[in-house]
């Protein structure tokens, strides 16, 4: 058996899943609040969610649909405020160390806002590092809460490489992929990420999810394996327009298979999308980003901007007003990422997958 082999039948073994706690029922003005929220219609669930707080106080999970949802909205004060309320009622240490991470994830967004300069966000180098700071703090204190929390110690390891602490994070990605009950993929890719501090130090794309032109689920999990070039556009936008051609001929370079292009309408009303894209034949993935959730997320202050992802869900480029050399940004991806067949050591009944170096 090969070292990999043995380090994967160590800590890639899945024990068990950790029980789900007991909720108690919630208002009906939650499931409103879903509702609304699931339609893009912001307010209305944030409203909603307020109003369910209100009938069932001190609840988690409503809690935590506020902060999601004043997030969404940009308004990341009055998230932070709410999650200070959820930390302070938190029932037990599970809770308390998901509101810490909730916390940690506002303040590494705003660490990649400030160091990209995008969205609402102007590039300050000094804010970066503070906001960075915040969120290895406030992941450390969760981390101490629950050691047990895969995604929790995935965004801590990911913190601490982005703070060049590479021993730490290799050692938390390590520690990640040893969690009861952490996938087979998730930690594979945890290792993987644990002898690379290069890609350690690479900014996760955001969870998203967006309905496309046909009305079908979008989101990032279904593109999971897959490279991803994210094209945020309009039929307003002039260079948009202009290099529309250039960017759909991704479409004939790679095989589909392995790779998609996600074309994302900004400042369009639905009937001018809608007929733009049908009149000029548009391939891929088409979506409108009616409420500006994914122009928040992915800190988009300019038009056209690419984003590229790897097969892991990692932000490697990023150009924003001018196309630069996407095409061989996707190819070097895909070739640094070509998909190695699994070893076929058992691992209590799996099959553990190779790690290759990048």
């Amino acid at each position: 058996m090969s070292r990999t082999a043995q380090i994967l039948a160590l800590v890639c073994t899945a024990l068990f899943l950790a029980p789900l706690h007991a909720q108690s029922p919630l208002p009906a003005a939650y499931q409103q609040g879903l509702d609304a929220e699931q339609q893009d219609e912001l307010d209305v669930a944030l409203d909603r969610f307020q109003t369910a707080l209100r009938q069932s106080p001190n609840s988690p999970i409503v809690y935590e649909a506020i902060i999601r949802v004043q997030s969404a909205m940009g308004d990341d004060k009055s998230a932070l405020a709410t999650d200070a309320k959820m930390l302070a009622t938190a029932p037990d240490a599970s809770t308390k160390a998901h509101a810490e991470m909730l916390a940690a994830e506002i303040y590494y967004r705003q660490w990649s806002a400030y160091t990209t300069g995008g969205g609402a966000y102007e590039k300050n180098p000094k804010r970066a590092e503070q906001s960075l700071q915040k969120s290895e703090a406030a992941l450390q204190r969760a981390s101490a809460d629950d050691p047990t929390d895969e995604p929790l110690r995935m965004l801590h390891a990911h913190v601490l490489a982005a703070l060049h602490r590479d021993e730490d994070a290799s050692r938390e990605f390590v520690a990640c992929a040893a969690i009861p009950g952490t996938s087979l993929t998730e930690c594979t890719r945890a290792l993987k990420l644990a002898h690379n501090a290069d890609l350690g130090r690479l900014e996760p794309a955001p969870s998203f999810k967006a309905t496309n032109m046909d009305g079908q689920p979008i989101s990032l999990d279904a593109l999971a394996g897959k490279v991803v070039l994210i094209d945020f556009w309009g039929s307003w936008c002039h260079f948009c327009v202009r290099d529309s051609g250039y960017v759909q001929s991704m479409l004939d370079s790679f095989d589909p298979k392995s790779f998609v292009l996600l074309e994302v309408d900004e400042g369009d009303t639905p009937a001018t999308w809608s007929s733009y894209v049908k009149t000029n034949h548009m391939q891929g993935v088409q979506v409108q980003d009616a409420n500006r959730q994914l122009q928040f997320l992915f800190h988009v202050g300019s038009f056209p901007t690419y984003i590229i992802l790897d097969r892991d869900g990692l932000i490697h480029n990023r150009y924003s007003g001018a196309i630069g050399d996407l095409r061989g940004d996707i190819r070097q991806i895909l070739q640094n990422q070509t998909a190695q067949p699994p070893s076929k050591q058992p691992v209590n009944g799996q099959t553990a997958p190779s790690v290759s170096g990048n």
